[in-house]
């Protein structure tokens, strides 16, 4: 459903403007595994943590956090200590596209609420979503 209401905007975007442009969060992230949750002593085994935020972007302007403290798990480096994404618009969200689709069914200047956890606290925040650079990194 989410994947036609982005086809959808897409294509009225296309009509009216000769362009599609699409809305952009601005953090890097990692799946949470179950390894990652323990490693990291996150409270929740679920959702994405945060690694880099883009500075100028709507997560930097919503005070979202990347993690700073370098740790390895299973061969692969992370940044320990970010705020983890558990939702988006109150759908739950565990994997970079699902985070992807949420964000592709809106347009730049849209708010989005995304439930988060910074340490044990979990807290909601309203991002205004910006305009994807033409080098995304998401």
């Amino acid at each position: 459903p989410e994947a036609y209401a982005a086809l959808e905007l897409g294509l009225a975007q296309l009509l009216a403007s000769g362009k599609v442009e699409h809305a952009y969060l601005g953090v890097s992230a990692v799946e949470v595994s179950d390894e990652i949750a323990k490693s990291l002593g996150l409270p929740v085994t679920k959702g994405l943590v945060i690694q880099t935020v883009s500075t100028s972007s709507g997560a930097a302007g919503a005070g979202l956090k990347a993690g700073s403290e370098q740790v390895v798990i299973a061969g692969e480096s992370f940044r320990k200590g970010g705020d983890v994404i558990v939702s988006a618009d109150g759908r739950a969200v565990s994997s970079i596209d699902e985070l992807r689709d949420v964000i592709d069914a809106h347009r730049p200047g849209d708010e989005i609420e995304l439930k988060i956890y910074r340490g044990d606290a979990e807290k909601t925040v309203t991002v205004t979503l910006g305009r994807q650079p033409t080098s995304p990194s998401q």
